[in-house]
C-alpha cells in the first residue's frame, strides 16, 4: 500500500493504479492511509471542496502545528517571564542541545525513513517503523550520556549544570515522540499526531501551573515537565501504532540505507554543529546575556520554526511519492507560503508596543527588541530555503545538500562570532542573518540546475 498524504497543492485524485492497491495491511500496526481516515468523516467527504479538504488530513496537519507552535510559544514565554537572563541563557543552551539531537535524529532516521518508505507498500513501513522508532530511542539515549556527564562536571548548583542533567533525563523521550510524529504523518494519518500533542500540552501546562504555585519554576524543572510530557506522547503514539519501539535489528536497519542517512546526518551535523557551537562560543566571546538575548528573540519566532518543521513532516512524503514529476512549483508554493508567513510575523513583532513586550518577556525583552530585525530576516531565508531543500532531499540530492552545507556552515560561524566580537547580540543576529540569505540563494541555485538536468 502507497501511503497518501493529502496534497493541497493539486486537486487531482491519486492515480487509478494506487488505489487499486489498497488493501487492508496484514500487519498488526494500524499504518492507515488518507482515504481510510477521511472514512472517519463522511459529512466531510459528502460534501467535496472545501468541506473536503479542511475535514481531511491537512485539517490534522494545521491544527497539530497550530499546538506546537502556540505551545512553545508560550513555554518560551513563561521561562522567559519566570526567570533571569543568566537562567534563561542556560535554557537557550539546554535547549540548543535538543534542537541539534533532535534534528540529528530526523536526519538520520526519519528523514531517510520517509523519502525511502513513502514510496513503499504497507508491509514494508509497517517493518521499518519499530525500527526507525528503536533507532530514534537508541540516539536519544547516546546523546543523554555526555549531556548527563557535563551537566555532572559544571555541577548542580550551577543553572547551566541542572539544566542539562534535566534535558538528558528526557531526551529518549523528546526524540521518540518526535519520530512517531514522523510515522504517522507518512503514513497519511495526522489525526493521532494532532490529539497526542495536545494532551502532551494540557499536561505540560498543568504541570507548570502547579509548579508555579510552588513557587519552584526553573530552568531545570520546567525541562523536566516539557520532557515528562513527551514520554506520555510517545506512548500514546507506540498504542495507537499498535507496536512499540523495538532496538534490536535497528542498526542492521539503519545499515540498509547508510548512504543516504550518513550524507543527510553530515549535512545536518555540519550546519547545525556550526550554528549551535557559534552560540554556545557567544558566551566567552560576548557574555551570557549575549546568549539570552538571540534566544529570547527566537522564542519569539519558534512557532515559525515549529511550522517549518511541520511542513517537513507534511511535504517531504508528498514530495518523495511524487519524485518522477517535476517539483520546481511544489517547491515555489511551499518556499513563497512559508516566506511570506514568517515575513508577517516578524513584521508583526516588530509593531509590538514595549509595554506589550516587557509583558510578555519582561527582563529578557530589551534584548528580543533588539535583535528582532535581523534574527527574523534570518528566519524568513530559513523559509525560502525549505521548498528547494526538500526537494532535493526527495530526490535524493544528499551529496549535493552537503555541499552547499559545506560553504554556509563557516560562513554562519565566522559571521556569527564577528557580528558578536563587533556589536554584541545585534551584530550575531546580522551575520546569522547574512549567513541564512547566502546558503538560501546557494539551495535555490542547486535546485534548479538538478530539475533542468532531469528535463534534459
Amino acid at each position: 500500500m502507497v501511503a497518501q498524504l493529502h496534497d493541497p497543492w493539486e486537486g487531482e485524485e491519486p492515480d487509478p493504479p494506487i488505489r487499486q492497491e489498497r488493501r487492508r495491511p496484514s500487519t498488526d500496526i494500524e499504518l492507515k492511509p488518507p482515504a481510510e481516515v477521511e472514512e472517519l468523516h463522511p459529512p466531510a467527504q459528502a460534501e467535496g471542496g472545501f468541506l473536503k479538504k479542511f475535514g481531511g488530513p491537512a485539517f490534522w496537519v494545521f491544527a497539530d502545528q497550530a499546538v506546537c507552535s502556540l505551545s512553545t510559544f508560550a513555554l518560551a514565554i513563561l521561562v522567559g517571564r519566570s526567570v533571569g537572563e543568566e537562567a534563561f541563557g542556560a535554557f537557550s543552551i539546554a535547549f540548543l542541545v535538543f534542537t541539534f539531537l533532535v534534528g540529528l535524529s530526523r536526519s538520520t532516521v526519519t528523514d531517510p525513513m520517509v523519502v525511502i518508505y513513502a514510496k513503499e507498500d504497507a508491509e514494508a513501513q509497517a517493518a521499518a517503523v519499530p525500527k526507525a522508532i528503536g533507532l530514534a530511542t537508541l540516539l536519544g539515549i547516546a546523546g543523554a550520556l555526555p549531556t548527563f556527564l557535563t551537566g555532572l562536571f559544571l555541577g548542580t548548583s550551577s543553572v547551566i549544570g541542572a539544566s542539562l542533567i534535566s534535558l538528558a533525563l528526557v531526551l529518549p523521550g523528546l526524540l521518540q515522540q518526535d519520530a512517531w510524529r514522523f510515522v504517522f504523518f507518512m503514513t497519511g494519518r495526522p489525526r493521532p499526531v494532532a490529539i497526542n500533542d495536545t494532551i502532551r500540552t494540557v499536561l505540560m501546562f498543568a504541570l507548570v501551573i502547579w509548579l508555579h504555585r510552588n513557587s519552584v519554576i526553573n530552568s531545570a524543572t520546567m525541562i523536566l515537565v516539557w520532557g515528562a510530557s513527551a514520554y506520555i506522547a510517545s506512548a500514546l503514539g507506540a498504542v495507537q501504532a499498535r507496536k512499540p519501539a523495538v532496538l534490536r535489528g535497528c542498526l542492521h536497519w539503519l545499515g540498509g540505507h547508510w548512504k543516504l542517512s550518513a550524507q543527510f546526518g553530515a549535512d545536518f551535523t555540519i550546519s547545525q554543529g556550526s550554528f549551535n557551537g557559534t552560540n554556545v562560543a557567544l558566551g566567552p566571546i560576548s557574555s551570557l546575556a549575549t546568549v539570552g538575548a538571540l534566544n529570547a528573540s527566537r522564542s519569539l519566532l519558534g512557532p515559525l520554526s515549529m511550522l517549518f518543521g511541520g511542513s517537513t513532516a507534511m511535504v517531504l512524503p508528498a514530495m518523495s511519492a511524487r519524485s518522477h514529476r517535476t517539483l520546481i512549483g511544489l517547491a515555489c508554493v511551499v518556499s513563497g507560503g512559508l516566506s511570506a508567513v514568517a515575513a508577517a510575523w516578524v513584521f508583526c513583532l516588530m509593531m509590538i508596543p514595549r509595554s506589550w513586550g516587557v509583558a510578555l518577556l519582561d527582563r529578557n525583552w530589551a534584548g528580543a527588541e533588539a535583535t528582532i530585525p535581523a534574527t527574523g530576516w534570518a528566519v524568513i531565508m530559513v523559509g525560502v530555503a525549505v521548498g528547494p531543500n526538500l526537494a532535493l532531499k526527495a530526490r535524493e540530492e544528499s551529496a549535493r545538500l552537503l555541499r552547499i552545507t559545506l560553504v554556509q556552515a563557516p560562513l554562519m560561524a565566522l559571521l556569527g562570532l564577528s557580528g558578536a566580537w563587533i556589536g554584541g547580540a545585534v551584530g550575531a543576529a546580522t551575520g546569522f542573518a547574512i549567513a541564512q540569505s547566502i546558503g538560501a540563494a546557494l539551495t535555490w541555485k542547486v535546485f534548479v540546475d538538478v530539475e533542468r538536468e532531469a528535463v534534459l
